[in-house]
């Protein structure tokens, strides 16, 4: 049973990334404007954040409720690393494994490609920061109906894979994810289905002191 020693406790955020008040914050590629929308979530951010601090050998800060404004270093540095997760290659495939004309062929291909990567990089103890395809619809602007979270660990059993992971959404503790070893491949995380998984691009930052 590989398990990292990434622990949600103490290395996840103390805030949920489920209860962020509206507010419309400047875009990294276009400062000058505000389309960012936090009540959207900053998942991607809170799970590259998170890694940089645990690569790093550093806490979080241990910070309660997240300040969401333009001028706090915090939430720059988490709306900078959104982004930062969101790759031309990643979102492409984001968006066609969400468009109802996907087939469930490329769906469960995709998936059983990187439920392998994801496992891969677990065997080395390594936390691995991975996409849910949770959207169903054609539509580009509810891309951000998926959601991203971060593999800390995987046992294997007779009917399936159980992915241990730290969600965002949920503080001080750890989620499941289920990965059914017998094709039609189902997934599912308690309870509610995912289309597919992808693994996402990510490359480590020196995390600021706060």
């Amino acid at each position: 049973m590989p398990e990292t020693r990434f622990n949600p406790s103490i290395q996840g955020w103390n805030f949920s990334n489920s209860c962020f008040p509206a507010f419309r914050y400047k875009l990294p590629v276009f400062p000058y404007t505000r389309w960012g929308k936090s009540e959207r979530g900053l998942c991607g951010g809170m799970v590259f954040s998170a890694l940089d601090y645990y690569l790093a050998g550093q806490a979080v800060p241990r910070i309660q409720t997240l300040n969401t404004s333009d001028s706090d270093p915090l939430f720059r540095y988490l709306v900078q690393r959104l982004f930062d997760s969101f790759t031309p290659y990643d979102v492409c495939w984001y968006y066609r494994m969400q468009h109802p004309w996907c087939s469930a062929k490329t769906l469960q291909t995709h998936s059983i490609q990187h439920l392998q990567q994801i496992l891969s990089g677990l065997n080395k103890q390594i936390p691995v920061p991975f996409t849910l395809i949770l959207a169903h619809t054609w539509n580009p602007d509810r891309l951000g109906e998926n959601h991203q979270v971060l593999a800390t660990g995987y046992t294997i059993e007779k009917e399936c894979t159980t992915l241990r992971i730290y969600d965002p959404n949920y503080t001080n503790q750890h989620r499941y994810l289920q990965f059914s070893n017998k094709k039609p491949v189902h997934i599912s995380m308690h309870g509610q289905p995912v289309r597919a998984i992808h693994k996402m691009q990510y490359t480590a930052c020196i995390p600021p002191v706060f």
